[in-house]
């Protein structure tokens, strides 16, 4: 099992609701926008991935659906979509498995939807 993810905490309210200081606006609704971008690139991806895999019929590993189909391995397309960086990551075997099928049809994905993967690091701001 992968590590966990960090704890979060969601707030439904209005900007100004919450007290958000003008100063942050921008840079909220540019992050807002960017992790919307990000996630709905996801779950485009794994359609693409599972389609490609299920047509595909020099593989010479049978492409077990099941294996996939779990927050583990939406976790890691979500970060390598989002231009995190993998090495980052504890080196697992069903890491290893995920980055494969994933890079294996990761640069026909971008090159097909003309999708950039976006840094969310707020060091680069």
């Amino acid at each position: 099992m992968m590590e966990p993810p960090h704890k979060l905490v969601v707030i439904k309210s209005s900007i100004t609701g919450i007290g958000w200081k003008d100063a942050y606006k921008q840079r909220l609704m540019e992050l807002v926008k960017n992790v919307n971008i990000i996630v709905t690139r996801t779950y485009f991806f794994l359609k693409f991935i599972f389609v490609n895999e299920l047509e595909d019929d020099n593989t010479d590993n049978v492409f077990n659906l099941e294996d996939l189909i779990n927050e583990d391995f939406r976790e890691v397309l979500m970060l390598l979509l989002s231009a995190y960086k993998m090495e980052k990551r504890k080196k697992t075997e069903k890491l290893e498995t995920f980055k494969t099928i994933i890079n294996k049809h990761r640069e026909n994905f971008l090159e097909r939807t003309s999708y950039k993967p976006i840094d969310l690091n707020t060091d680069n701001r």
